[in-house]
């Protein structure tokens, strides 16, 4: 017995060195004709897709990760979450119920297909069109990785992650120039009259300061227990919206801590609430009342971060212009122009488009809602309205029947917040056009619709705390 043992051990000895040979033969000639980084790749993914099957969300909890660390306009980097994420599936999947919510973003999903199929006039890639589709698998990633068991590690990676984020952010606020893009194809860098806003991984400081933000409410939970660990996340965060100057996203922070102080409700985010409340009326009377205009024009950083006369009269002068469009055949304003359609070349689409050449330079007349309405129709944009609300709705409810003051109260308020902030974002921003703040909102709201959907949030108390 002892000698079919010794032989046993040392077949499994020379196989084990036969196959080092010949993954070190494989690494040497990928890298000698491939080149380092593939060689590298070709040594780690063996080990990541082993960590992927190991455990179940962790495929989610590196997409999540790799949404606020890893620009997506790098090569690939748009199939990598879904690579992940189905890799990950093969250790197990969430079991959740479906909800009506779930088929109003499907359903939101067929209407940009059609508005995409049905008027190919457009130009519309197909790589285009799934890329702008693809944000979307990140309500579904949720909806099949959520559970009790990942929820303290999920709020944790997205902290974390997100402060990375705002790392970048910073970083470039420092430089004074974009160093995560070619700086001269950054929009919003430094000129005689504007001041630099800086983005970091984002791409553009409107979506840097929307993704954070949402990521900043999010996280509320962590702050009751984890105060001393959160807070430097959270300064870097919020140092980092700042540094955007975008004041869509400073107003989502603002009136999402509103909304998280009212659902948890807990006395000292009360006086966080008032506080909040203080910051917006005074910003809204210093950008509404002339006379302080006129006082604080002085300062470039205010006139040109806060202010920015130019581009409110630009959008004054979109509106009009993007309601003209409006008046169109029954079938147009039902479904829409069609896919991107205020970003295809000037007269693709109509007349009308033709004869609407800012329009067509912005991209659309900076309100999502406008602009679903223009491109998928009101259709599209009642199921929008019905995402995006419907998941504030069932957050809402779900709160008010946790206990007060409970972390898995604080979770949900949180999401709620962030979901809701992402709504008041919308009227400033053509948020659809632009895949992080798409896929950051879809990835909040599915995990919304998640932990509403578990026990602890259906009625569960003794699991609220679990």
């Amino acid at each position: 017995m002892s000698s079919v043992r010794a032989r046993l051990q040392l077949r499994a000895g020379e196989l084990a060195l036969t196959a080092a040979l010949a993954v070190a033969g494989l690494l040497a000639y990928v890298l000698v004709h491939r080149g380092v980084v593939l060689a590298l790749l070709a040594l780690i993914a063996p080990a990541l897709v082993l960590w992927l099957v190991r455990r179940p969300g962790n495929g989610y909890l590196l997409a999540v990760a790799l949404l606020f660390t890893v620009p997506d306009w790098y090569p690939h980097v748009w199939l990598m979450a879904p690579a992940f994420v189905l890799i990950g599936c093969l250790a197990g999947v969430a079991r959740t119920r479906l909800r009506l919510l779930d088929l109003v973003v499907l359903g939101l999903v067929i209407i940009m297909a059609q508005s995409w199929l049905f008027h190919t006039q457009e130009g519309v890639s197909t790589k285009a069109f799934v890329e702008g589709v693809l944000p979307f698998g990140f309500y579904l990633y949720s909806r099949l990785a959520v559970t009790e068991r990942i929820l303290r590690r999920l709020c944790w990676v997205l902290l974390a992650a997100a402060t990375v984020g705002a790392l970048t952010v910073l970083f470039d606020a420092a430089r004074g120039v974009a160093q995560f893009q070619p700086p001269a194809q950054y929009i919003w860098r430094a000129t005689a009259t504007t001041i630099f806003r800086a983005s970091g991984i984002f791409g553009g400081a409107p979506a840097a300061a929307s993704c954070l933000a949402m990521a900043f409410l999010t996280s509320f939970a962590l702050f009751r227990r984890e105060r001393g660990r959160a807070m430097i996340a959270f300064l870097t965060i919020l140092a980092a919206i700042i540094v955007t100057f975008d004041r869509a996203g400073l107003l989502a922070v603002t009136v999402g801590t509103m909304l998280f102080a009212v659902l948890l409700p807990y006395r000292r985010w009360g006086r966080v609430a008032l506080a909040a409340l203080a910051i917006g009326i005074i910003v809204y009377a210093v950008t509404s009342s002339s006379s302080a205009i006129g006082t604080v024009s002085s300062s470039k950083i205010v006139a040109e971060g806060v202010i920015r006369q130019s581009t409110l009269k630009a959008r004054l002068r979109l509106l009009p212009i993007a309601t003209e469009l409006l008046h169109a055949p029954a079938s147009e304003l039902a479904f829409g122009r069609g896919f991107d359609a205020l970003e295809g070349p000037p007269g693709s689409i109509s007349v009308q488009l033709a004869g609407s050449p800012m329009l067509l330079e912005l991209g659309g007349p900076n309100d999502q809602y406008l602009t679903s309405l223009i491109e998928q129709g009101a259709a599209g944009l009642v199921l929008l309205v019905m995402w995006l609300g419907g998941s504030v709705t069932l957050g809402v409810r779900a709160a008010l029947r946790l206990p007060r003051g409970s972390e898995r109260r604080a979770l949900v308020a949180g999401l709620t917040a962030a979901v809701a902030g992402f709504m008041l974002v919308m009227s400033g921003h053509d948020v659809l056009h632009n895949l992080p703040m798409t896929s950051v909102a879809a990835l909040t709201s599915g995990i919304l619709v998640s932990v509403c959907s578990l026990p602890s949030a259906a009625g569960g108390v003794a699991a609220a705390e679990a």
